[in-house]
């Protein structure tokens, strides 16, 4: 692949990864209640939790696309590529009752969150998948 498309791929993924960053605390924030136990105490709801492991999620998916960036072989822009697909698919996974979860109430914001955190994901599915399925453009043989 044209070393062009892999600074389309890395920029993309970079622009992805700050948009996922953002997204749980200042593009579409979760919610800022915290949950009252029987005890009294005052903790923070799962969604919470999910937002924090949201913004690692955003600052690896940051990484991985500097390293495409700097990366002088292919077969290891391909491989980070596909490892922002990965990424991708855990970003949608966190948010759900397979990953960390949410409120279980759907009018609650993190609701809206996850939403935009399931666009991003997909944005990087889609590049992993670019990333995997094209080869390396064949010079014709005249």
């Amino acid at each position: 692949m044209s070393r062009k498309i892999w600074n389309v791929i890395a920029g993309t993924g970079l622009i992805l990864g700050g948009l996922v960053s953002l997204t749980p605390f200042k593009l579409a924030p979760l919610c800022e209640k915290l949950l009252t136990l029987a005890s009294g105490t005052k903790v923070h709801m799962v969604c919470n939790w999910t937002g924090r492991a949201e913004v690692i999620m955003g600052f690896i998916v940051i990484v991985t696309s500097l390293l495409i960036l700097i990366s002088k072989k292919e077969a290891s822009k391909r491989a980070l590529g596909i490892m922002l697909g990965i990424l991708g698919v855990a970003i949608i996974i966190i948010p759900t009752s397979i990953g960390i979860g949410i409120c279980a109430n759907p009018s609650m914001d993190c609701h809206t969150t996850a939403k935009f955190l399931d666009v991003w994901g997909a944005a990087l599915i889609l590049l992993g998948g670019v990333s995997l399925f094209k080869g390396e453009e064949k010079v014709k043989d005249v």
